[in-house]
């Protein structure tokens, strides 16, 4: 059941009819006040999602949910006074811990949400805050995770500062996305956070974030987009899955104790087998792929019959005022002339000046990764990397460079057999990179690096 948008609801109807019911979502009731009490008794329920229903006012015990895997109270701020969640749990030896579930502090300004679910793999309290911050350490320790499937947390909005992280306890070994987004850290180190299989994380719009350490070197995706007072990200060394990053709106950040970040990702296993995206508020030194051209399009020409097995990948760099580009990668055979003069033409003026404003986008793509999806051969001669936004001309700011990594330069020479999931993408419907192909007649690699 899925109840979209009722401006009017006010109160649910009984649920005593749907024993069966195993989706609940509600969405967009601002006047709704009430959850009828037979809502606790649906016992199959698996998922239950009621976002952005700021006034509820009565929110029944829901002890019965043994099988919920997915739970929601996105932009619910009330809702987590009445929540009770009470899961069985095998060889639990407290006997007060083992309803699991929420309940309050002695202070009363506090919840404290500790998630013992067996079954529970989503789950999201974004926008919903914890109350008061300068209460005391006697009641800091608010936030206590142990739940040995949860696979993907939204804490985004939760009013959460340095001291819910330094006193919490996280006991998460399966949780694969974490959303710590408009939340008011200064500093945060994942030594505290036991997240070993980590995939995404996302601390977008964290203004007080200051440092971020120690991240799980299982990580893959890092989006820090809007952390203005953002310093430094320690050393990533270890993340030998990371391939996106996303610092747009960064503009006090240092390059990494180890060396620079796109160096950094470049050691690790998508240089061989996967594709790199990074995206940054500023210019990253010049010289990464040779010039910057002025204009929307660049070209690799009279590429060698062998280029793809000589070459282990292609790196782009692009600098432009568009919020969100596509970039366009086309690999085929051209023997038209008249389009190849005009292409070289409007990239025929180099890089000046860096302009204030602008955002940098660094991308690489692996040849191997091409392998199992599209068909590369010696047919193929050219390669044009095109810079697009729908609505938005050419700017007058637009830069773009690509350039062919040879196999004898690359850091890693060793091949490593890898399993592409261990890379993930944040939008499976969306994804950073698209890879389409027309017969033997080009690949093409669509670029989204905002996506």
């Amino acid at each position: 059941m899925e109840l979209w948008y009722l401006d009017n609801l006010i109160m649910t109807p009984n649920f005593d009819g749907l024993p069966k019911l195993e989706r609940f979502i509600l969405k967009g009731s601002p006047h709704l006040k009430e959850i009828h009490s037979s809502f606790g008794g649906l016992d199959r329920l698996v998922c239950l999602c009621i976002v952005k229903c700021e006034g509820i006012k009565k929110f029944p015990s829901i002890t019965r949910l043994q099988k919920i895997e997915t739970l929601s109270f996105a932009g619910c701020p009330r809702l987590i006074e009445f929540l009770k969640i009470q899961q069985k749990m095998d060889n639990l030896g407290d006997e007060d811990m083992s309803s699991g579930g929420a309940w309050e502090s002695p202070n009363l300004n506090h919840i404290v949400l500790c998630f013992l679910g067996r079954c529970l793999r989503d789950l999201c309290l974004g926008l919903c805050g914890f109350g008061d911050e300068d209460i005391g350490s006697a009641v800091r320790e608010r936030l206590s995770f142990s739940c040995q499937y949860l696979r993907k947390l939204d804490l985004s909005g939760c009013n959460l500062g340095d001291e819910d992280m330094i006193f919490a306890v996280w006991e998460l070994p399966n949780l694969q996305e974490l959303d710590l987004s408009h939340n008011k850290f200064s500093r945060l180190d994942f030594i505290l956070i036991r997240t070993p299989r980590l995939k995404i994380l996302n601390m977008s719009d964290c203004i007080r974030l200051v440092e971020l350490s120690e991240l799980p070197s299982s990580i893959a995706i890092l989006k820090a987009n809007n952390c203005s007072s953002l310093e430094t990200f320690g050393d990533i060394s270890n993340c030998k899955w990371l391939w996106k990053v996303s610092f747009r709106g960064v503009k006090k950040l240092r390059d990494p104790p180890n060396g620079t970040l796109l160096d950094s990702m470049l050691k690790g296993n998508a240089f061989n087998d996967y594709r790199i995206s990074v995206t940054l508020q500023h210019n990253i030194p010049k010289g990464i792929v040779g010039r910057l051209l002025r204009g929307n399009a660049f070209s690799l020409r009279h590429l060698p019959c062998n280029w793809y097995n000589e070459f282990c990948g292609i790196l782009i760099h692009v600098v432009t005022f568009k919020v969100f580009p596509e970039i366009h990668i086309i690999i085929k055979q051209e023997v038209d002339e008249v389009s190849r003069f005009e292409l070289q033409r409007e990239s025929s003026e180099e890089l000046e000046s860096e302009y204030d404003g602008t955002k940098t986008y660094v991308g690489y793509v692996s040849f191997n990764s091409l392998r199992g999806i599209a068909f590369l051969n010696s047919t193929y001669n050219v390669i044009l990397i095109s810079l697009r936004q729908h609505g938005f001309p050419v700017g007058a700011a637009d830069r773009i460079g690509a350039a062919l990594v040879p196999k004898n330069d690359q850091v890693q020479t060793t091949k490593i057999e890898t399993d592409c999931s261990e890379f993930w993408d944040e939008d499976h419907f969306r994804p950073t990179f698209t890879i389409k192909q027309d017969s033997k007649s080009y690949i093409n690699i669509l670029w989204r690096p905002n996506h």
